[in-house]
Formats: structure tokens, sequence, C-alpha cells
């Protein structure tokens, strides 16, 4: 692996913490989750799928992120590159997954 496909580790905990105390990205956070919450239900769900679900919801976050910290023109992708990215989305589906073996989403 190469410095630059490594994840920056700081980062991904701050976009991760962003998206789950931001009101406009926590709601497409829950709305991910009901749906894989469904897809658990059907006996549907792929854990791979649902990182890729969850890094519409990451690139979002990213988005908000920049809108709110960033000098104007700074593009998300210069702040969270792709493999922090993905190593939010990862962590936000083990969370899901923990959380939903738990019982924790029954009412989501």
């Amino acid at each position: 692996m190469t410095q630059a496909s490594k994840a920056d580790t700081v980062a991904a905990r701050e976009l991760e913490i962003y998206i789950v105390n931001t009101e406009s990205v926590y709601r497409q956070y829950l709305s991910a989750v009901r749906n894989l919450m469904r897809k658990r239900a059907r006996g549907a769900y792929d854990s791979e799928l649902a990182v890729k679900l969850f890094r519409h919801t990451v690139d979002a976050g990213a988005k908000a992120y920049c809108a709110e910290f960033c000098e104007s023109g700074c593009k998300p992708s210069r702040i969270f590159d792709s493999p922090t990215r993905d190593a939010v989305a990862r962590e936000l589906r083990d969370d899901f997954e923990i959380e939903a073996d738990l019982g924790n989403y029954k009412e989501v």
C-alpha cells in the first residue's frame, strides 16, 4: 500500500463525528439505516453493498463539512481523500452491524 492510498485516521474520525452530529447529514444516515434494516429483514443484506450505501452519506457529509468550514473553492476530495472516505463508510457499516445485531434499530 502506498502512502497516498492510506486513510487519514484523524480526518476520518473528524468526518464521522461531523456526520452523526449534523442534522441534515444525520437524516441521510438514518435513511440508509432504515433501508439496510429492511434488507436485513428480507434476508437481502450485503455487507459490502452497505459500505457503498454509506459512502453516499460520507460524500454528502464531506461536502457539507467543506461548505461549513473550508474557504471558498475548496473541494471535499482535498480535505477527505477517497481512502479516508472509504474508511469512514466502513466504520459506519461496522457500527450499523453492531447496533443492528444488538437490536438498537428496531424503532428507526
